[in-house]
């Protein structure tokens, strides 16, 4: 989304949590998949909430053109502080989850949280109905949805590729 949106990117900072398992995970997949478009990516790891305001300085030594958020609820909470540092450095930033583009985030790409946990519900309905869940298929989710907050791009001075904006569900202006 940053590389369709934004054509001069050339360097991302990952802010991922490696105190969470699926940190790593979120960054290998982050770091090949820009490498793949010509990307520089540049991991910014913290454990706790307590390296939030480290990692925020070293994020802005690293001179990258564009931020990602990886997937985590320490992210979650503490939306509205990574938020606004995104947006005080004119770092153009994707988060996975839209709550961060309806809190002022420029853009959001990730599964659709009501639908997950309706899915969940579902799961829970057939264990306590008597499945064994180990008989359960595990799922995926299968829809994603694209916000784009246009209130911020324009606070940034940012211009949102026409392409992204077609292919937005839903455009926050």
């Amino acid at each position: 989304m940053l590389k369709d949106s934004f054509p001069r990117v050339r360097r991302v900072s990952v802010l991922a949590n490696f105190g969470n398992p699926s940190g790593r995970a979120q960054w290998e997949l982050a770091r090949s998949g820009g490498e793949a478009l010509g990307l520089s990516m540049v991991l910014t790891s913290i454990n706790s909430g307590d390296d939030l305001d480290g990692a925020f300085g070293t994020i802005e030594s690293t001179a990258a053109d564009a931020l990602h958020v990886a997937s985590d609820s320490l992210f979650d909470a503490a939306r509205d502080r990574v938020v606004s540092f995104a947006a005080a450095k004119g770092l153009p930033a994707v988060y996975e989850h839209r709550a961060f583009a309806e809190a002022g985030g420029l853009m959001s790409y990730g599964p659709n949280l009501d639908r997950v946990s309706a899915r969940a519900a579902w799961y829970v309905d057939r264990i306590l109905k008597g499945a064994r869940p180990s008989e359960i298929p595990v799922e995926q989710p299968t829809h994603f949805e694209l916000l784009v907050n246009l209130k911020t791009a324009r606070a940034m001075q940012l211009e949102i590729a026409p392409a992204i904006l077609l292919r937005a569900d839903e455009v926050i202006e």
